[in-house]
């Protein structure tokens, strides 16, 4: 989740992230664990309507593998220097979600690009 979180707001970036070997709440892994869960189910249910969602988050998951520290290779917590990769993924998810949307609602499209674009100019 923190790989997704950074890629939505990218602040706090560092060349290393020092492990925290067991001071790690286990609310951040429960927490994590169970939105995961919640995130792979839509997927599968809306996987007829909405295929993109599922390859998507597919390749996010088998390419985060390597990063997410399963098999602890050094002393770093994260790297995220190397999801580069698997958030492609993740933005061909929200470029297609948009693409749908804007078939329905082009006004509502065309007001919040608007307004993102301000927010990015400002």
């Amino acid at each position: 989740m923190a790989y997704l979180w950074k890629m939505i707001w990218p602040q706090g970036l560092a060349v290393y992230y020092p492990h925290p070997i067991n001071t790690l709440p286990l609310w951040h892994s429960v927490g994590s664990a169970i939105i995961l869960v919640f995130i792979s189910l839509f997927v599968v249910i809306t996987r007829r309507t909405k295929p993109y969602m599922l390859v998507g988050w597919l390749w996010y998951v088998i390419k985060l593998i390597p990063v997410i520290g399963l098999v602890q290779v050094g002393g770093q917590a994260m790297a995220d220097r190397y999801t580069y990769i698997p958030l492609i993924s993740i933005f061909i998810v929200v470029i297609w979600g948009v693409f749908d949307l804007a078939q329905k609602h082009r006004t509502v499209i065309a007001v919040c690009a608007t307004f993102v674009l301000m927010a990015m100019v400002a």
